[in-house]
Parts: structure tokens; sequence; C-alpha cells
């Protein structure tokens, strides 16, 4: 997983304030606001990073800033699956688990199991296995 350089945080940060969240811009509008910080070719390959880790939506030369909880929720939501994953197989507990839109769905039997469904009802879905 890689995470947002210095320089993509600034960018998203300069143009989420400018431009506001949600609001649909044009392309050369957002490049206009970010040559301040970085010459135009830069901000290009800027923009088209923080459009593939899910911080804008580009469609149509139009650019779309994402709400940034949003954004790092896209970013680590495998991260996480894959740290529960990892945790389950150490403790010797065999698990399955989905990545499905918005949320983790982990499927595992065992004596926790109803204990850990408990805690966990929207990002975490925990299933008892028979």
């Amino acid at each position: 997983m890689v995470w947002l350089s210095k320089r993509e945080l600034a960018a998203y940060i300069v143009l989420r304030e400018v431009l506001g969240e949600k609001n649909k811009v044009n392309v050369g509008e957002a490049l206009k606001v970010l040559q301040l910080l970085m010459p135009r070719k830069v901000a290009r390959k800027v923009m088209k990073r923080l459009h593939r880790k899910g911080f804008l939506v580009i469609e149509n030369m139009h650019v779309r800033i994402t709400p940034l909880d949003d954004a790092i929720k896209r970013l680590l939501i495998s991260y996480i699956a894959e740290r529960i994953r990892r945790n389950l197989r150490t403790q010797g507990i065999k698990a399955l688990i989905d990545v499905r839109n918005d949320s983790i769905r982990v499927a595992f039997s065992g004596e926790g199991c109803t204990e850990v469904k408990g805690l966990f009802s929207r990002f975490i879905i925990v299933e008892c296995l028979d």
C-alpha cells in the first residue's frame, strides 16, 4: 500500500479548501489552483495519482474532491482486512474474509465469535460459522 506523499496531501488540501468538497469543477480550474504550488506538468501527475488513490474523481474534464474520511477509508480497507486475516491466522483461527464496497465481512467459528460479533455491526461484519 502506498501512502500519500507530502506533495499529494498538500495538493489535496489546497484543492479542497479552495474549490470545496463534492463540488464539480473544471480540470483546468483545478490545475490553475495547483500551479501556485507546482509546475503544470507535476500538477497533472499529482491529480492523476490522487484520482487513482480515490481522493479525486475525474470524469469528462470535471474534478470532484472526495471527502477525506471516505478517501482514507477506501485507501485502507484492504489493509485492514489483511491485518484481520493475519491476526486471526496467528491465533490459529481459520476465517473467511471478504471485502465488499465499504465493508469487510469476516466469517469464522470458535468460542470468541459471539463476543466479537457484538462489537461490530457496520464497517466490519462478523458472521459465526457452526
